[in-house]
């Protein structure tokens, strides 16, 4: 009974101390977004495959060849690589909108153009120098 209670507690804790590094994560991407100014977009068109790069569970990067953007959930978007996702939802395959469509099966938030410097920039937030 004794063990049971510590791997409990032992996990609760983890679980606390990993939605409170994503917070900060957020809370620095948000500040981001506010230092740099960024104004989101209504959508982003591109007839080439969008790629991309999770921040946390609140922020994608968003990109193309040579276009950069933030992306950002209205929720959280907890995403389990090893299970189906829901398909996404867009009225266009080539565009991507804000307010109305689906992004990894979560609804977006809003998109803010970045250049290729300020994706880079948004990737290391969080992360210990050299760490990749």
């Amino acid at each position: 009974m004794k063990k049971q209670l510590l791997v409990c507690a032992l996990l609760f804790l983890g679980a606390c101390a990993t939605n409170e590094k994503d917070d900060r994560l957020t809370d620095a991407i948000d500040d981001f977004i506010a230092v740099s100014d960024l104004e989101s977009v209504p959508m982003i068109r591109s007839y080439q495959q969008f790629d991309q790069r999770a921040l946390n569970d609140r922020y994608v990067i968003v990109y193309t060849k040579k276009e950069y953007y933030l992306l950002a959930y209205a929720q959280r978007c907890r995403i389990n690589y090893d299970m189906p996702r829901k398909p996404d939802r867009r009225a266009d395959p080539y565009a991507i909108y804000a307010d109305t469509d689906t992004f990894r099966g979560c609804h977006i938030k809003a998109l803010y153009p970045v250049t290729a410097e300020q994706a880079v920039e948004l990737m290391q937030i969080g992360r210990a120098p050299g760490e990749t």
